[in-house]
């Protein structure tokens, strides 16, 4: 492999990793050259050009048909990316303590799908989706702080009852199944290994998502809002939120002098 084929390579997997990473779409409604916005890969892409001016010259002087952007050539790499974290997974399912540690877990993916699939319907109003933002971050903020030993409990008794071999929470970490002289053994105590390593690092990256998406500047905005749902004939009207959101958002109203002493939504037909 040429140095600038490699460096071509190098960062359309930069690019993709980091949003995979973050579940960012790759693709944009228009690629062209001339675009403003031609989707997160080519923009990342050209950041990373802008970046380093090594990439710019390898990339800018490379043939149309070996940039090594092309949606097809993005998907593959996608799909290797997945290969690989899935060859790992396996890897690391030789613990048969860690499959059943993984089992038990699923409560967690259990809240965001439950979380998912109410935020999806067409009919959810907004407090409504917020109360089951909130409800969800506090489930797992839970399980972080107190379901360790629920947990761990749980695994044992399962692992007990089918003959699965308890590891002591107390020794170094060893990968795999080899035998104890042979295995590589590590600096970390089993302890913090399935605690921190896999379960905290799971919650935590939940946590961080729902965070990042509904923080408190956020949260405030859509409860403002949820003033104006039309449901239950404007159930949720309330004058302070309204006058918040013209607060926030100053230049998108206009003083109008009839206005005054309006308490309703009706008032203003």
């Amino acid at each position: 492999m040429n140095v600038e084929y490699h460096v071509r390579v190098n960062t359309s997997l930069i690019a993709t990793k980091f949003l995979l990473m973050w579940y960012v779409p790759f693709r944009g409604s228009d690629e062209s050259i001339n675009s403003y916005f031609k989707g997160s890969f080519l923009e990342l892409v050209d950041t990373l050009k802008e970046i380093n001016p090594e990439i710019t010259s390898v990339i800018d002087c490379a043939p149309g048909n070996n940039l090594i952007s092309a949606p097809k050539i993005q998907k593959d790499l996608v799909t290797t990316y997945a290969y690989e974290i899935t060859q790992q997974i396996v890897c690391d399912i030789v613990d048969d303590m860690f499959f059943v540690l993984i089992d038990e877990c699923g409560d967690v993916a259990g809240f965001i799908n439950d979380l998912s699939l109410a935020l999806q319907k067409h009919d959810q109003d907004l407090l409504n989706a917020l109360s089951l933002v909130n409800a969800t971050k506090q489930e797992l903020q839970e399980m972080r702080n107190d379901g360790w030993e629920e947990l761990i409990s749980n695994v044992i008794e399962i692992c007990n009852k089918h003959d699965i071999d308890v590891s002591d929470m107390d020794v170094s970490y060893v990968q795999g199944k080899k035998p104890r002289r042979y295995a590589i053994t590590s600096s970390v105590f089993n302890l913090n290994h399935y605690k921190h390593d896999y379960l905290f690092s799971i919650l935590d990256l939940q946590l961080h998502k729902l965070n990042a998406r509904f923080d408190e500047e956020n949260t405030e905005i859509l409860q403002c809002v949820s003033c104006l749902s039309p449901s239950s004939s404007f159930a949720a009207f309330d004058v302070k939120k309204l006058l918040r959101i013209v607060e926030l958002y100053p230049n998108d109203f206009f003083r109008y002098a009839g206005s005054g002493g309006v308490t309703s939504t009706s008032e203003l037909c």
